[in-house]
């Protein structure tokens, strides 16, 4: 499809630069958690089935904390962790006890 054949040439233009390429998508309305990482991403199935690499953000019942979720082709996922929102940037948080929203 149309997606597809546009994510071929965004790896093409990539190869042919030598860099990487950071695709931002959003997750489908409602409760994402439940889904898998891949199956997360509003639109097209392509973007989840052609990274090479996903990082899945997702809020939780603390105000600006944040869940990360990933997947990489290559290499082992990473366990989920969380990072917290103190301007002007995002720290990892070293707990994982974090309730994520249901919205």
């Amino acid at each position: 499809g149309h997606i597809n054949n546009l994510m071929n040439e965004i790896t093409s233009l990539a190869e042919d630069l030598n860099v990487a390429v950071v695709i931002a998508t959003h997750h489908t309305k409602g409760d994402s958690s439940a889904k898998s990482v891949t199956d997360r991403t509003s639109g097209s199935g392509v973007f989840g089935r052609d990274p090479d690499s996903i990082a899945s953000i997702l809020p939780t019942q603390q105000p600006d904390v944040f869940q990360i979720d990933t997947v990489f082709r290559n290499h082992t996922d990473l366990p989920k962790f969380h990072i917290e929102w103190n301007f002007p940037r995002f720290t990892k948080i070293n707990t994982n006890t974090y309730a994520l929203n249901e919205e």
